[in-house]
């Protein structure tokens, strides 16, 4: 019997031992992500300007757990989510030096949420969302993204009723026009025309 022979089945125990130690941190991992997840929504609706949300420690190599939870996708989505928040809540002066980047970011995030988004609902909610943020900041086509968020799903109520309170608005206002003023000196004047010499 060669020495490899001899060693098989240690060597197959070991094998053994270790994938059931993956096996086991797989499954930690998968616990760790649904207990963040579950733990940092509650920390959002409390506070949706809070940092590191959804970010798991992890303990195995390139996060196979989340791979398989496609934890990308959840968090995709509420990170969206929680850039519109920031664009929103942007109040305070240092804040509101930031406010364009915000906004640009959150309307990045949600675009793609309306492609890629995983049901239906959510990329209806991702244009629903995109109308809203639209509405401040003075975007032409807040009406066009609340029929969008309608067509993708029929049922979102708030859509809806954005939609219904967004063309009951009134038309923007128009700059008022500035009158032009005519100078110089008229010599004579035509028919019905004012005495030479006066301008508007």
């Amino acid at each position: 019997m060669t020495v490899l022979g001899r060693h098989r089945p240690a060597v197959a125990a070991l094998v053994l031992l270790a994938l059931a130690g993956v096996l086991v941190l797989f499954a930690l991992d998968v616990r760790t992500w649904q207990k963040t997840v579950q733990r940092d929504d509650l920390r959002f609706r409390a506070s949706p300007t809070t940092t590191d949300l959804w970010s798991p420690a992890t303990m195995l190599p390139g996060d196979p757990a989340g791979l398989v939870l496609s934890a990308g996708d959840t968090t995709e989505w509420r990170r969206a989510l929680q850039s519109f928040w920031l664009a929103r809540k942007a109040l305070t002066p240092q804040a509101q030096q930031e406010l364009p980047t915000l906004q640009t970011r959150a309307e990045r995030a949600l675009q793609r949420m309306i492609v890629d988004g995983r049901t239906a609902a959510e990329r209806s909610d991702a244009a629903n969302l995109l109308g809203v943020l639209s509405l401040t900041t003075a975007s032409p086509t807040p009406a066009e993204y609340f029929r969008q968020a309608i067509a993708l799903d029929p049922a979102n109520g708030q859509a809806k009723q954005n939609l219904e309170l967004t063309l009951r608005l009134p038309p923007p206002r128009q700059p008022p026009k500035r009158k032009r003023v005519r100078t110089g000196t008229h010599h004579g004047h035509a028919p019905g025309s004012e005495q030479a010499g006066n301008g508007y």
